[in-house]
């Protein structure tokens, strides 16, 4: 009949989002790849080019959401038979959000601004599968020591700070800057991976050696 037709159909779509095995990163963070990989995951690597410009009004927390949800958006419809994975991050200090710098100028404004004090990375992340998502916000604090104009200056022209949410670096030279951190580590670098873990296996991605002993129940 048609009602059990389309409970087969139904119940065999259901079965593909279970079984999935394929990833697609939205992102072209070699930070991002790097913590995929560090699960024994290896995704197709997608620019999702999207505009990251911020909202009037819009808070870290929701900026970051969205454009985690619009990345893995942009990229769902010509990948349906993988899962996508998309992440965005900003550091907060007080009401002001600090994405990318755009050059050497704005970058050395934003280290002074951190110097010395506690700011907030957010991240966003959102996984997708066919009409299913994951989404979540993390947030993490991190203190700065004080930052001398020399120490800013120098670490300037190594070049790290280019396309780092704050113009710093945590996995790099710019963790010499951190003396406190509370929360997550990886959502500092790009994504949080135990979220990133409980995303998968709520979709039911079945792919990568990390995942071959794994069984859920």
């Amino acid at each position: 009949s048609f009602r059990s037709h389309r409970r087969g159909l139904a119940s065999y779509a259901e079965r593909a989002i279970r079984d999935m095995d394929r990833l697609v990163l939205a992102s072209q963070s070699p930070q991002r790849l790097a913590l995929c990989r560090q699960l024994d995951l290896e995704p197709e690597v997608v620019d999702p080019a999207v505009d990251e410009t911020p909202l009037e009004g819009e808070s870290a927390a929701e900026l970051v959401l969205r454009l985690a949800k619009a990345k893995a958006g942009a990229v769902i419809d010509s990948n349906p038979d993988a899962i996508v994975i998309a992440g965005d991050s900003v550091v907060a200090a007080d009401s002001e959000i600090l994405g990318k710098p755009s050059d050497v100028v704005e970058a050395r404004q934003m280290l002074q601004l951190l110097s010395g004090r506690t700011h907030s990375v957010f991240t966003g992340l959102s996984l997708q599968a066919g009409s299913r998502s994951f989404d979540n916000v993390e947030e993490t604090q991190v203190t700065f020591i004080e930052l001398s104009s020399a120490i800013v200056e120098a670490y300037l022209s190594t070049g790290e700070w280019k396309g780092r949410a704050g113009a710093c670096g945590i996995q790099g030279k710019g963790e010499a800057f951190i003396s406190r951190i509370e929360g997550s580590y990886s959502n500092v670098v790009g994504l949080p991976v135990h979220k990133l873990l409980e995303g998968l296996v709520e979709l039911g991605f079945s792919g990568g050696s990390f995942w071959g002993t794994y069984q859920d129940g």
